[in-house]
């Protein structure tokens, strides 16, 4: 695990609000690092601010022991994983879902 997501662990078990969490994954934005997740649910992607390549794809709702619960946003063409599958992809972070206090990610490259 490289220097950067060492520390950012570290910051994120000491998050007690979310706000501090929000910060902590902030810290993140656009650096790219191999995430394993646990899918817990899908969902179409759309909504305001969503890129043209990722509208209309896959969210894919899935657990990490790093980041905790995340959204996972893939392409229309890419792969849909299954419910209750392991997944463990190249992603960064790209922003923050203020409704729901998680941290929302694409696949490096998308």
């Amino acid at each position: 695990m490289s220097d950067a997501l060492t520390t950012f662990a570290g910051h994120l078990s000491e998050a007690v609000t979310l706000t501090a969490r929000k910060k902590a994954i902030d810290s993140l934005i656009d650096m790219a690092f191999p995430l394993a997740m646990k899918v817990s649910g899908l969902d179409r992607t759309i909504g305001y601010g969503v890129s043209k390549d990722l509208m209309y794809g896959t969210t894919v709702l899935a657990s990490s022991a790093l980041l905790g619960e995340v959204e996972l946003r893939l392409p229309k063409d890419h792969t849909i994983p299954r419910l209750g599958e392991s997944i463990d992809l190249p992603v960064r972070v790209t922003g923050w879902n203020f409704a729901l206090g998680r941290p929302i990610l694409e696949i490096q490259g998308a």
